[in-house]
């Protein structure tokens, strides 16, 4: 194929995941490394293009260093791709992603066409000035779940790694959340395109979670079959938490550590009520949590931008990023009594939320009850001693 004359798409329709298509892309413990393998099969196109997309994807994916991190336990996490070019009239394998090369003369009919908008990926060679091409640049890529727009009447022969935007779709993550499908509603995707192309913590831990299916590191046994966490014993509590209040422009849940905190003060629950404006903001609460028995317990973050909970110093649930009203849950085992907790959360912009629940034996899912928090008294002020009255003598 002539790519200095000829334009190509790619149209990959995307298969089911589900029992019967288990190799669409697999998520495994191998040589303690976490790997996430893409079953890809090509047909058309020649052998040169589809080894610089196939190297493209790994190579953004996997980082400068190789690979990434994930979760507590700084798991490595590699990600692979299994490919194979079929014949003329060769089927892919049962369960393989399926990406058919074709000429593209610059009709709409020509394009890859879907009922819903959401299984087709193509790849773009050369340019088109079709408006109905959302992205399209010299080897750049596009797709019915855009990737970022590139003018297609001023080529300048960049290299935009939409390979591994498009990879992304491959492995379960949409441009866009919603409510429907329950994700977000901002583009989190957007990093993985274009030339300073960047994988952050959260796409390999919504990766994961999407491959898998579950929210706790497959490297890791599962929260069930890990000890209890031991309670923690603590002297002259009283009810409610601490905050300390941040102010800044956050798209991630920041290292509060090594932010100024604008101010600190105590609350009775997981109250937004001291912030001190409806955007770029974040709260961090501590206390103790109090459980009433041994057992597994379920901690559920529903939020609007991100929010973490903790117990123990272990995260429990992760439900970072910006986004609307999403909840997501974590579980661990406890011994009854008290334990850390600290949950923090940050505001983006627009909407903000947030409300933290939990389930545990013989307890069903509910918002955490102010009678179960506690926190240490807060040191009398300076001015509280000057007008506390005399002790008799």
């Amino acid at each position: 194929m002539n790519r200095a004359i000829l334009t190509t798409t790619v149209a990959a329709a995307l298969l089911a995941f589900c029992a019967e298509a288990p190799a669409r892309t697999t998520c495994e413990v191998k040589d303690g490394n976490i790997v996430v393998t893409m079953y890809i099969a090509f047909r058309g196109g020649d052998d040169e293009l589809i080894a610089r997309w196939v190297k493209e994807i790994t190579d953004v994916w996997n980082g400068q260093d190789g690979y990434q991190e994930y979760g507590q336990c700084k798991c490595r996490v590699k990600f692979v791709v299994e490919m194979q070019k079929l014949k003329e009239g060769e089927r892919a394998p049962r369960g393989w992603h399926y990406v058919e090369v074709k000429p593209y003369d610059g009709k709409r009919e020509s394009l890859p066409q879907t009922p819903d908008g959401q299984v087709t990926i193509a790849y773009m060679g050369r340019t088109t000035s079709s408006p109905s091409v959302r992205g399209a640049s010299i080897d750049g890529v596009w797709s019915t779940r855009s990737s970022a727009p590139v003018n297609p009447r001023k080529p300048q022969g960049e290299r935009f790694k939409d390979a591994a935007h498009e990879a992304g779709h491959v492995m379960g993550l949409p441009d866009y959340y919603n409510r429907k499908t329950k994700w977000m509603a901002k583009n989190i995707m957007g990093h993985t395109s274009g030339p300073n192309s960047i994988v952050t913590p959260d796409l390999i831990r919504l990766i994961v979670q999407s491959v898998t299916g579950k929210g706790y590191c497959p490297k890791c046994p599962p929260p069930s079959q890990q000890p209890p966490l031991k309670a923690v014993k603590v002297d002259r509590l009283k009810a409610g938490l601490d905050y300390e209040y941040y102010e800044g422009p956050f798209e991630a849940m920041p290292d509060f550590a090594k932010l100024k905190c604008v101010k600190t003060g105590q609350v009775e629950n997981f109250d937004l009520g001291m912030a001190g404006r409806k955007e770029y903001f974040g709260v961090v609460f501590t206390g103790y949590i109090r459980v009433p028995a041994d057992g597994l317990y379920s901690f559920i973050a529903r939020s609007d931008d991100g929010s973490q909970v903790m117990i123990g110093g272990r995260l429990v649930t992760d439900n970072d990023g910006c986004h609307g009203m999403t909840g997501r849950s974590g579980e661990i085992k406890l011994q009854a009594g008290l334990h850390p907790i600290r949950v923090m959360y940050f505001q983006a912009e627009a909407g903000m939320g947030l409300e933290v629940r939990y389930a545990g034996p013989n307890i069903g899912k509910g918002l955490i009850p102010p009678s179960i928090l506690f926190t240490k008294p807060q040191p009398p002020t300076r001015n509280q001693l000057t007008t506390m009255p005399a002790r008799p003598s």
